[in-house]
């Protein structure tokens, strides 16, 4: 089974991603030119996405690191309530 894989692996001519993705064999000058203008304009949009996804994670990344988790023990009226208020919008 590994060398069926293998061998699989080393040639490239059946990878059906390359036959995907790979120029059609009659394309013309013009269609090449649009083709790589529509692939330029898909990765740029892909890398915009991408960043944003970098950013989103950053930026919760901080909120975790920022939250603080406090467990406010004490008798009944001694206040706990009243600090949980004056905390929360800090």
């Amino acid at each position: 089974m590994a060398a069926v894989l293998a061998s699989f692996a080393l040639n490239s001519n059946d990878d059906p991603l390359s036959a995907l993705i790979a120029p059609p064999p009659n394309e013309s000058q013009n269609d090449r030119l649009v083709r790589l203008r529509l692939e330029a304009e898909a990765k740029r949009v892909s890398d915009t996405i991408d960043e944003q996804i970098r950013t989103e994670r950053e930026h919760m990344r901080k909120l975790k690191t920022t939250e603080v988790k406090l467990l406010l023990l004490g008798q009944s009226s001694s206040g706990k309530s009243t600090l949980q208020k004056q905390v929360s919008p800090i």
